[in-house]
């Protein structure tokens, strides 16, 4: 499902990272100054004016080679996981249980990817503003990588994007299901599209809101190559970033992110939720 979503989502994709690198440690506390993408939707056009339209597409083969390994272990792990840990009852198991199964279902997704966000990250920042390309796709970008920093230049960043994926899947399942069961508990809604789709926009805003930060941190210290490096550790990226640009830097992007996540979920979970009443399989 994520893949076929893919293409669709990109541009978000590609203008989220974009955000969370303007004005990158420029001293400007108020991050709404002086931006060259002034939003999603504006820096869309933006990157289409400068770079033509294929360039809200740079990233995206690597950004498939992510989802195919990432967004599967994720969705195939939660349920068990959730049921190991005694959610048992689908109707009344404790938010703090769906959390911990949704964070360990992350943490399982994210600890093999990194190589591919790093690629992801890096053609997504390739050629903005008229800098040079640098990487012909994801595979020359592998080779440039691991030429320059060896396998440990691969996994660049996998601290904070193993947290990034425990924050955003410890929101997005256990969001979408104690939400789902909230409204069914309370008489509100039935099970249905409808109760799918705001459970799922639920999710997308949430997994956006609190996975952000964290989404800064990694794209940022994932972007920076040896002979420009500005910073030396993921906590590094954090103080500088708070110092230079203040708290709110740290949620730059979040919108680009909601707009991706939102239609994504909503779309993952109507279809998975489908696919588990055409296999007899109870819903989440």
């Amino acid at each position: 499902m994520c893949q076929i979503l893919q293409p669709a989502m990109h541009p978000m994709d590609l203008m989220k990272t974009r955000l969370q690198l303007d004005n990158e440690l420029s001293g400007k506390m108020n991050i709404f100054k002086e931006r060259y993408y002034k939003g999603p939707i504006r820096g869309a056009v933006q990157v289409a004016r400068d770079e033509g339209i294929l360039g809200l597409y740079k990233g995206l083969s690597a950004s498939m080679l992510r989802e195919l390994s990432y967004s599967s272990i994720r969705s195939g792990t939660y349920e068990p996981i959730k049921i190991i840990m005694g959610g048992t009852d689908r109707h009344d198991t404790p938010m703090h249980v769906k959390m911990r199964a949704g964070a360990l279902a992350g943490l399982f997704g994210s600890a093999f990817t990194t190589p591919t966000d790093i690629a992801k990250v890096r053609l997504q920042a390739d050629g903005a503003r008229g800098s040079p390309r640098l990487y012909k796709g994801p595979f020359d970008c592998f080779q440039q990588v691991y030429r320059q920093h060896g396998w440990k230049g691969l996994y660049t960043g996998a601290t904070p994007n193993v947290i990034r994926a425990i924050c955003l899947t410890s929101m997005q399942f256990p969001v979408y299901d104690h939400t789902k069961h909230l409204l069914l508990n309370h008489n509100l809604l039935s099970e249905g599209l409808l109760l799918h789709f705001l459970s799922s926009l639920t999710a997308g805003l949430a997994s956006a809101v609190v996975s952000n930060p964290v989404d800064i941190v990694k794209t940022r210290i994932m972007n920076q190559r040896a002979s420009e490096a500005k910073y030396v550790s993921p906590v590094d990226v954090f103080i500088k970033t708070l110092k230079s640009e203040g708290p709110l830097a740290l949620f730059k992007g979040t919108t680009a992110s909601w707009f991706r996540l939102g239609p994504a979920m909503t779309v993952f979970f109507i279809v998975y939720e489908q696919l588990r009443n055409l296999f007899g399989v109870n819903p989440i």
